[in-house]
């Protein structure tokens, strides 16, 4: 115990080097987090199963696409909850269409947002499966996956994800090139698997805490964000990188090609100045309401050079069930 203490104590300086005498909460809540990643690496492995987050806002369309593209691509059974706000009655009418047409999909439950960090925690309480992990609702999945097959890491010692693949050699959220990890080739458990060290890449390549497609513990990512501040979903992932210290000593591990990619054709929050493309979630709600869907399956394959990317959306006539 002494032990753990010190070593929380010390990542907790690295974390707040600014702060001559760190505060006792800091050091508890890396002392927890520790504590608990030892515990997990004496347990018998659970029963694996996944829950999926999404968080949406006025982006009823692009949802759509997403849940569309997940149950084409997508093996292995999952539960999906969609966190979701709306900042007119137009949008919060698309998002009731949207949830009329999942009406033959009972894994997926929809939960209007009212305070977003309460309903978060709420959520992730009422979770029982084994494993977690987080979607943006600008994300596509373009690459068939078993999500099975990425269950079955230890998440004591890595990260899987499905964001990740062999031809993200561009950050777009940096605007900056990225060279691609050394990969462990004497621990993938197959040769369609990547393994690398976080702490070693570059980037994206060693960003372990995102919340864009990335597998975690539901217990240890539970005790996270209830030790964290946040108002929104990018405030959320900011918040997580109190963390980051001990998540990058972890390996991440994905398939050869990214399974998803995130679409970034829009901006519908104000935590920060993220890049985005100039298309509005209006323009896109009119295209709802006129009765079309993003023809998501022009991207399938799509072979994307960051995790990040703008691409020109085509449109068709919506289906009547997803």
């Amino acid at each position: 115990m002494h032990f753990i203490r010190l070593k929380a104590a010390n990542l907790a300086r690295r974390l707040f080097p600014e702060i001559e005498q760190v505060k006792d909460a800091h050091i508890h809540a890396l002392e927890q987090i520790i504590q608990y990643s030892n515990q997990q690496a004496c347990r018998a492995t659970d029963t694996l199963s996944l829950t999926i987050v999404i968080f949406s806002k006025d982006r009823a369309i692009q949802l759509h696409a997403l849940l569309a593209s997940f149950f084409d691509l997508a093996q292995g059974q999952v539960l999906i909850k969609v966190l979701y706000t709306a900042s007119s009655k137009e949008h919060d009418a698309a998002y009731e269409e949207l949830i009329s047409l999942c009406t033959s999909r009972p894994e997926v439950c929809f939960e209007k947002e009212k305070d977003f960090r309460a309903d978060l925690i709420q959520t992730l309480a009422a979770i029982d499966s084994s494993r977690i992990m987080f979607l943006v609702d600008d994300i596509l999945f373009k690459e068939p996956v078993d999500l099975i097959e990425l269950l079955a890491h230890n998440t004591n010692s890595f990260v899987p994800t499905l964001r990740m693949g062999n031809h993200l050699s561009y950050s777009y959220t940096t605007r900056q090139h990225q060279e691609l990890p050394q990969f462990q080739t004497t621990i993938a458990p197959t040769s369609t698997m990547l393994v690398w060290k976080w702490q070693d890449g570059q980037l994206d390549w060693k960003y372990p805490l995102s919340v864009d497609g990335h597998i975690f513990d539901t217990a240890e990512i539970r005790f996270i964000i209830g030790s964290i501040q946040f108002k929104a979903p990018n405030s959320l992932e900011e918040g997580m990188q109190l963390y980051n210290p001990i998540f990058q000593t972890r390996y991440g591990v994905a398939l050869q090609s990214s399974v998803i990619m995130n679409i970034p054709n829009n901006k519908v929050q104000n935590e920060n100045d993220n890049h985005a493309g100039t298309l509005t979630a209006d323009d896109l709600l009119r295209k709802w309401q006129e009765g079309y869907q993003i023809d998501y399956r022009k991207l399938r394959h799509f072979r994307n050079i960051s995790a990040h990317q703008e691409v020109e959306f085509e449109f068709c006539k919506r289906n009547n069930r997803i």
